[in-house]
Order: structure tokens, then C-alpha cells, then sequence
């Protein structure tokens, strides 16, 4: 009787004592964690938070896509976990996300919610300004492949594989901070252009056939391609996404031009001088899209993002010019200064705001005006010669503008302060020289204006003189050697 008193007594008392610690336990809640929060590191998406809850024995972690309706995405074990990572679980994407502390009998309240917003795709394919096909590395670890067959561009990316059709506006390829891997097959053909200016390494291999780089000077280029290795900004403008220079401090109420660059190439239609007096700078830019247009293609790059970036070249050291794609408002299209040709290619513009800084470095337009066509050969690396057609016949004239021409050289032209056709004190682009039947001898020249300046000019600027309204008219002149 007193055995099974005693067993009855320690059953009756192992249940108090079990209810008495369960009923303490859930007398002292666990306190919730504090100070949490969620960011993006890398790849990933980190947590963290502050332990205040000892006898917990893990932590649940809560994910919501709303920030109304939370599931358990999975437990952090461990009495003293403070942090938790989890790889992107998709790309452009908002998480919300709480932590609560848990044991055995209880689980504490939520933190206070902390959300996060990964980045787009780790590699985003889209058309833009109609034809231009563009690749767009998001500041991940990225390998890119790029392939084409006939017309059909096959771009591989991360794991996915992209068709495209090529287009006339060429293809461009932006990184945007990561340790990116791009290799291009030497089936590629279409006009190629990379951007890799963003302080991160880029491993790049090409073998394409049109491949135009412009890169970090750390990067890493193998094969080929036109590579411009970029060091730093002119002024100080960092590698950031968007940055550039101050608007010339003369320039006015601004416009921003969303529009291609080149569109499908330079062509000498495309330079319009507008309210500053840079002929001598527009004819030979004119030039250059007659004779040379690659010169041009190969002297500025699209940044992708509202900025561009002009090379010019002083004393054999070649110079980054980064603007962005504002421009001041005036009546010639709605810009003041340069503006579009009939395709809405922007170059011209872009080449000319760049020059308002690199010129001098007074960063105005004021201070681009008045100069001679050589100087602007010398700042894109090409050298020239000057000749006064006075000195020269009819015939000996003829014979060296037309084989310098024919050779691919750009020739510009000076009138004199009283030129009697044409208009005076300005800079023309010599397009064309031929002989008719009759034996005349034609020059044509075009003035950097785009529309009619004297009676000899139709409504696109074009003039046709002879030898002697040639010499009457035009002092002197340039060639590039």
C-alpha cells in the first residue's frame, strides 16, 4: 500500500511539476528579435538581427511578396543565429521579410518587416531607337556568348538563350559592375560595340568581324576589335552609371534628346551648325562623315544610359570627354547650337558639346568660336596640310583636290572676309570636284549650316563653282595628310 502510495504520489507529482513548468514557460514569452534588416549583397540577400530571446532555439524567417501575406521560407536553428542568406530568388522583384524567435512552447512576435528589391534580370536583351539591338549585363558575375547565323544573332547568358534578328542600327553590349565574362564567335558580323567602362574587370574574347570596344583600361581584351581603353574622365567624372560633365555653363534652358548617336552611320547630312560660330569645327566633322565616317564611329560611343563619351587626342595622349544628353533649346529643331540630321542622329551635337570642354577647358560654348579646320584634324589624330588655291592653275588645282578625294582625304575650305557668292568668314566642306563635257571644271562644297547661306547655295547648303568663282571666293584650305 505505501509502495503504490509512493508510486501514485511521484506520478501525481511529476504531472504538477510538468504543468508548472510548461504554465511558467508560457508566463515569459520570448522577446521578439530587434534591429533587423534586409539587403542585397552580391547575389544574395542578406539578414540580420539583434538576439534578445536566450532560451530560443531557432528563429523562424517569414517571406512575403505584398508585405500583407507571409509564408515560413525556412528556420535559422540555433539559439544564438543572428543572420540569414539566401540567394536571389528571382531578379526584379520585391521581398518583404520578418523574423520571429521560437522554442519548444512559444514562438515570439515579428520583427518589424524589411523589404528589399533585387535587381532586374541578370542579363536584359531589348531593342532601342527602333534597330538597335542591346545586351545589358546588371552588375552580376555574367557570361555572355554572342553567335550569328546569316541574320539571326544567338546571344547565350547566364544559363538562357536569347534569338535575335540582327538589326541596321548594330549591336551593343553594356556591363554594369560585375566580373563579367564576354565572348563574341567570329561567325558575328553585324557592327558590334561593348561598353565595359564600370571599374569591375571584364574578360573580353573577340573575333568578330566589326567589333568596336571601348573598355576599362584593366580589363582583359583578346582577338579582334578597335579597343579604347579607358583610364579616366576628363574633369574627374567617375565611371558611375549616368555621370558626366556640367552642362556648358552658357548653355541655357536644356532639352534632353533620347535618339541614336549614328543611327546607321555618320553621313554628312547630319552636321547643322546652329547659334555658335564652329564651322571651321562642323565642316571638318562634315568632312570626316564624307571621306571617313569610321573615324567618327570610332571617336564616340553610346554609354546606354543618357551619357556618351568622346575621344579626342592631344599631343599623341588621347582624352575622355563624357557629356550627357541634354542640349540647349533653340529654334533649329529645338536646339540652339548643332542639331539632328534627317535621321535624328545626334552625333554631330554630342561631338560639339564635347569639344565646348575639351577645347579649352572653359566648359562653354563661347569658347568654341572662331578657329581653323586644322586644328580639328589634330584633336581627332589625323594630320594635315594647308594650300591657297590662288597659288595653284586650274588644272593643278583640279588634279590634287580630285585625287586627294579620290584617296579618302577630307579637304575643307575658308572664304574670305568679302567672299562675293558665298558666305564670308566661314568653312565649307569640299564634297565633290568633276569636269563636264564642255571641259569646266566643278567644285562642290556644302556649308556646315544644312540650308541655303548665299544665292550660289540651294536650300541643303550645296554650291557648285567654278574655277574662278573658286578662287574668289576661298581663301585658303586644308587637307588631311
Amino acid at each position: 500500500m505505501i509502495a503504490n502510495g509512493n508510486r501514485k504520489d511521484r506520478r501525481s507529482s511529476c504531472g504538477f511539476e510538468a504543468l508548472e513548468t510548461r504554465t511558467l514557460m508560457s508566463a515569459a514569452p520570448l522577446l521578439a528579435p530587434t534591429g533587423f534588416t534586409a539587403h542585397i549583397a552580391g547575389t544574395s540577400i542578406d539578414l540580420a538581427w539583434t538576439d534578445n530571446a536566450p532560451s530560443a532555439t531557432g528563429y523562424h524567417i517569414l517571406r512575403s511578396t505584398d508585405g500583407v501575406h507571409y509564408v515560413l521560407l525556412t528556420n535559422a536553428v540555433g539559439a544564438t543565429a543572428d543572420t540569414y542568406t539566401q540567394p536571389y530568388p528571382a531578379y526584379g522583384q520585391k521581398y518583404y521579410y520578418e523574423v520571429q524567435a521560437y522554442n519548444g512552447v512559444s514562438t515570439s512576435a515579428a520583427t518589424a518587416a524589411s523589404s528589399v528589391t533585387t535587381p532586374g534580370a541578370a542579363v536584359t536583351v531589348t531593342t532601342r531607337y527602333g534597330d538597335e539591338l542591346v545586351i545589358t549585363a546588371n552588375g552580376l558575375d555574367d557570361l555572355i556568348s554572342i553567335l550569328q547565323n546569316g541574320s539571326t544573332l544567338t546571344i547565350k547568358a547566364d544559363q538562357q538563350t536569347y534569338t535575335d534578328t540582327a538589326t541596321a542600327g548594330g549591336l551593343f553590349v553594356y556591363t554594369r559592375g560585375g566580373t563579367d565574362t564576354i565572348n563574341i564567335a567570329g561567325s558575328v558580323t553585324t557592327d558590334t560595340t561593348l561598353e565595359t567602362i564600370d571599374a569591375a574587370v571584364t574578360t573580353i574574347t573577340s573575333y568578330g568581324t566589326d567589333v568596336n570596344a571601348w573598355i576599362d583600361a584593366t580589363d582583359s581584351f583578346t582577338g579582334t576589335g578597335s579597343v579604347h581603353r579607358v583610364a579616366t574622365f576628363a574633369g574627374g567624372v567617375s565611371k558611375a552609371t549616368g555621370a558626366a560633365l556640367a552642362n556648358p555653363s552658357d548653355a541655357g534652358t536644356t532639352v534632353r534628346v533620347n535618339a541614336s548617336l549614328f543611327g546607321t552611320g555618320p553621313v554628312i547630312g547630319d552636321v547643322n551648325q546652329g547659334e555658335v560660330g564652329d564651322c571651321y569645327f562642323l565642316s571638318s566633322l562634315a568632312a570626316f562623315a564624307k571621306q571617313d565616317p569610321n573615324l567618327l564611329v570610332q571617336s564616340a560611343v553610346d554609354m546606354g544610359d543618357g551619357t556618351y563619351t568622346v575621344q579626342f587626342e592631344e599631343n599623341g595622349t588621347s582624352e575622355f570627354v563624357r557629356v550627357n544628353n541634354s542640349f540647349s533649346a533653340g529654334p533649329f529643331n529645338g536646339l540652339l547650337y548643332a542639331h539632328p540630321g534627317s535621321d535624328g542622329s545626334i552625333w554631330a551635337a554630342v561631338f560639339e558639346k564635347a569639344f565646348a570642354y575639351f577645347r579649352t577647358g572653359a566648359n562653354t560654348y563661347n569658347s568654341i568660336n572662331s578657329g581653323w579646320m586644322g586644328e580639328v584634324y589634330s584633336d581627332f589624330g589625323v594630320a594635315s596640310t594647308n594650300f591657297w588655291p590662288t597659288e595653284f592653275t586650274a588644272t593643278s588645282l583640279y588634279n590634287l583636290l580630285t585625287s586627294d578625294l579620290a584617296s579618302g582625304h577630307e579637304i575643307t575650305l575658308g572664304t574670305y572676309s568679302s567672299a562675293p557668292n558665298i558666305v564670308s568668314d566661314h568653312a565649307y566642306t569640299l564634297i565633290n570636284a568633276y569636269e563636264d563635257p564642255n571641259g569646266t571644271m566643278h567644285f562642290i562644297v556644302r556649308n556646315p549650316w544644312g540650308v541655303a547661306g548665299d544665292a550660289l547655295e540651294n536650300s541643303c547648303g550645296y554650291a557648285s563653282l567654278t574655277y574662278a568663282q573658286l578662287v574668289a571666293n576661298f581663301e585658303d584650305g586644308c587637307i588631311s595628310a
